[in-house]
Order: structure tokens, then C-alpha cells, then sequence
């Protein structure tokens, strides 16, 4: 990881005790986050994995301060962003982008791209000639002639798309850009094309991104990081060489056992029943009910994010027993 002089890592995006409540129908409170403490790192791509419903886009649009939380606060370059309003929070926007599952988020079918690129640039502020100049610049960048600008939505191929929304992202010259599924819509060939324009962008832009995404195999090819989301909760979180090649959670274990690895065989561990209910409160860990390695200290004491490796990089696990995910035991769930 990257550090400042002063020993100190160099965060661009901290997540401080981030808690968000909704409620459901027949008033039930869900919590979508529950504490979550989380840094990334400026310049790296923090890769974010769980399973649908973990709170995985939640996280990504507290990040984008599209909802504030319901506790706790997040930290962009050494300002509590959580505090702003107004035009301060407008403008702190224009340093944070989002690109989308479907582009059509981003993008109104109504209209031309011009406008559906320029209208935010020129919401913050940014003179219409310089709005235009950059509109153009950023469609080049990401693969396309700047003549599509007079063009539609509905005229371009999902891929196509795609790259305007990315176009739409970069056109504000931002620091950091969460992509929420950004690939799981297209076909694999085209799911390469976009992953590397976004490792290309990355290196020529000086980009942090935080990739959400349930493709294990998409994050280990393009994230620095990966945080393991399970219920709300960051369950494991390290480099992705060590996440994938010494996972210290038995979730992370589980997800990856679905993985294809040319390195071991094929042996998927099929977990006991589904993802508990986000109503549901835990006084332990909320995985015990689906987990192989679960004791009664599982059941009543929740298991906090300590440090297991010495290697270069904390390797953080929410695990009673992450001394043990390692060896090579043959799950009572597997299938």
C-alpha cells in the first residue's frame, strides 16, 4: 500500500462506523450496513464481493453520498464529507463519479449524449465552451468519435453504452469512480474491452476506484484489494493476492471454492441454506448459521477484523477461527 512521509497510509476514502437502516414494509427496520470501517486507498482499486443482497451497492452509494448514513461518517482526502450541504456537497461530487450495472442509470434516452454528458459539468459550475471541450475529450478517451455526441442512447450496443457512461464519469476529471457491476451486463468479450479501458483510464488518470461486483474472477483480474461483504459486514479484507491465494474467512473460502482455478480441482463447497435475513439481529457471528467451523463462541460473541499475516499488508478477518480456514478440510456442506 501506498504510505504519506509521515508513515501514515494515504487514504483518499474512509468509511468511519458506517451504519444505514431503511425500513421495510410493516415497519421493520433492515439494516443494509452494519459498522463498517473501511479505507481506500488512493490510487488503488478496492474490489468489493459478496453475495446479491450483502450490501455491497449500498456501500457504493453511501460512498457517492447519494444517501447519508444512518451512523457514522465517511472521510474523502481529510474532509467529513457526511457534513456537507449545498454547494460544498455539489462540488465535492464533482471529485466522485459512478458508473453503473445498466447505463441507462446514467444515461436518459431522451437525450443526445452531449447533453447527458455535459449537463452535470455544467451543473457544477464548469463554463459551457470548457463543459464541451471536455465532453469531447473524455468520449475519446474512452474509445468513441466525439461525432456520436449528436447521437441517442437507443442508436449504440450495450458496449457502446457503456463507454458513454464512463465517458459521463471521467468528463468531471474526477479522483475516485465506484463501478457497480460495470460488466455483468455485456458479453465476455466485451466485458474485457471495458476492463481494460478502465485499467487504461486508471494509469493515464490517476483514478481510485472501488469495484463492486460479485465476479470473483473480473476482481482478481483488475482490483489491488478485496473487502469480503456478508450481511451488512466486512468479513474479511486484504490484497487480492492474499485473499485468493490464503483466504482467512470460511465465507471467502466458499466463494472462491465456485471459482475456476487451473491450480486445484474443482471441489465447491455448497453452503446450508440461504443468506440470513438483513431483520434478523446477531449478538455472534451472522455466517455461523451457514458455516462448517461454527461453535458456540461463533453463536454469542461477534468476531471483530483482526490481523492474520504477517506478510506486507494487513489481512483483516472477522473469524473465531481463522487459524483453521486454511487447512485443507473437507467441509461437512460440501457438495
Amino acid at each position: 500500500m501506498n504510505e504519506t512521509p509521515g508513515g501514515r497510509h494515504d487514504y483518499l476514502l474512509s468509511f468511519e462506523g458506517i451504519r444505514q437502516d431503511f425500513t421495510a414494509r410493516g415497519g421493520n427496520a433492515v439494516r443494509a450496513i452494519d459498522d463498517i470501517t473501511l479505507n481506500v486507498v488512493r490510487g488503488e482499486t478496492l474490489g468489493i464481493v459478496g453475495e446479491s443482497g450483502c450490501g455491497k451497492s449500498t456501500l457504493a452509494r453511501a460512498a457517492m453520498l447519494l444517501r447519508k448514513p444512518t451512523d457514522g461518517r465517511i472521510i474523502f482526502d481529510d474532509t467529513v464529507v457526511t457534513d456537507l450541504r449545498g454547494a460544498a456537497l455539489r462540488k465535492q461530487r464533482m471529485r466522485m463519479q459512478m458508473v453503473f450495472q445498466d447505463p441507462n442509470d446514467s444515461l436518459d434516452p431522451r437525450y443526445r449524449i452531449d447533453r447527458s454528458i455535459m449537463e452535470p459539468l455544467l451543473a457544477g459550475g464548469r463554463p459551457r465552451g470548457e463543459a464541451r471541450r471536455d465532453m469531447e475529450s473524455a468520449l475519446v478517451s474512452a474509445g468513441l468519435d466525439p461525432e456520436v455526441a449528436s447521437r441517442h442512447p437507443h442508436e449504440f450496443s450495450g458496449g457502446q453504452r457503456q463507454r458513454i457512461a464512463i465517458a459521463r464519469a471521467i468528463a468531471a476529471h474526477p479522483e475516485f469512480i465506484v463501478l457497480d457491476e460495470p460488466t455483468s451486463a455485456l458479453d465476455v468479450s466485451i466485458q474485457a474491452q471495458i476492463l481494460n479501458l478502465l485499467a487504461r483510464l486508471q494509469r493515464e488518470e490517476n483514478l481510485t476506484y472501488m469495484f463492486i461486483s460479485h465476479n470473483l474472477a473480473v476482481v482478481r483480474h483488475l482490483a489491488t484489494r478485496v473487502a469480503v461483504m456478508y450481511l451488512g459486514r466486512i468479513v474479511e479484507v486484504g490484497t487480492t493476492e492474499e485473499v485468493f491465494g490464503n483466504p482467512q474467512h470460511p465465507y471467502t473460502k466458499a466463494l472462491l471454492s465456485a471459482v475456476p482455478d487451473p491450480n486445484r480441482p474443482a471441489t465447491p463447497i455448497v453452503l446450508d441454506g440461504d443468506l440470513p435475513s438483513p431483520r434478523q439481529r446477531y449478538t455472534g457471528c451472522a455466517f455461523a448459521s451457514r458455516c462448517w467451523l461454527a461453535t458456540d463462541a461463533c453463536r454469542t460473541a461477534k468476531p471483530t477484523l483482526d490481523d492474520h499475516t504477517d506478510s506486507q499488508g494487513a489481512h483483516l478477518s472477522a473469524c473465531h477461527h481463522a487459524d483453521r480456514v486454511s487447512e485443507d478440510l473437507v467441509p461437512a456442506l460440501a457438495g
